[in-house]
């Protein structure tokens, strides 16, 4: 399973667009599965939220399933 992190743009019912931490934009459907539900996507939206995503691609569709969406734990450099 690939992932990417970055941050999440747009939030329409279970399908999301997703900038990368590259610049590249992308568009993932959430699974049923996964531990994220939309009103968290739309949480981690609306604050800016840097996040990680676990994702499929799916047959037949533009977008690509995400499994896992999880904000991304940032360390510090002491």
């Amino acid at each position: 399973m690939a992932s990417v992190s970055g941050r999440i743009v747009l939030v329409q019912e279970d399908r999301f667009q997703f900038t990368s931490d590259a610049n590249q934009d992308q568009l993932f459907v959430l699974s049923h599965r996964a531990s994220a539900s939309a009103a968290d996507l739309r949480a981690w939206e609306r604050a800016g939220r840097h996040v990680t995503v676990s994702y499929e691609p799916a047959d037949g569709l533009i977008a690509a399933v995400a499994r896992r969406v999880a904000p991304t734990k940032i360390s510090s450099s002491a």
